[in-house]
């Protein structure tokens, strides 16, 4: 193979890989955050007023009095994660943490939210605790519902075109 064909080979193929990398930092459109419980809760829907005061630290315990673990989307959702924040909670993420450093400083709550690395993460988090709440895209999990209880939300499934958490 000559030299000018290899380069040209190497430029397309090096073209190519970086082409791949973008499609990656790009979130797909529709694509819905699921909100998870620990499996033993009682709970198969949460109204999306709720869902946001629990995330604002406004509700702190479920029905039956057990406290609420917050787990925000993994760092890894990108996108959906900012539009979790930006839409339902109507903060940006540095509005969100200085939101949440005031409540813990005045004492209103214990402990900011967990922010896990992955979904995996945020899925280890509300297994092991049952007051937990999490929103997840639910790609890492083959057999989710085995794991986690998936709620809808404000009586929408995530298959609802009209899924609140869809962007």
């Amino acid at each position: 193979m000559s030299c000018a064909k290899l380069s040209l080979l190497s430029s397309l193929l090096l073209a190519l890989s970086s082409v791949e990398a973008r499609t990656d930092e790009v979130e797909l459109p529709h694509k819905a955050l699921l909100v998870v419980v620990h499996k033993d809760r009682p709970e198969s829907d949460i109204p999306v007023d709720k869902l946001a005061r629990i995330f604002r630290g406004e509700e702190k315990f479920w029905s039956n009095a057990e406290r609420i673990y917050p787990v925000l989307p993994p760092e890894d959702t990108g996108v959906r994660r900012q539009r979790f924040l930006s839409s339902l909670l109507k903060l940006s993420q540095r509005e969100f943490n200085l939101h949440w450093k005031e409540l813990v400083f005045r004492g209103d709550v214990a402990e900011v939210p967990l922010s896990p690395p992955d979904e995996r993460g945020a899925l280890r988090t509300v297994f092991a605790s049952r007051g937990g709440i999490a929103l997840v895209d639910g790609g890492s999990v083959k057999n989710l519902s085995s794991v986690v209880k998936v709620l809808t939300v404000s009586g929408k499934s995530p298959e609802s075109l009209d899924y609140p958490l869809k962007w």
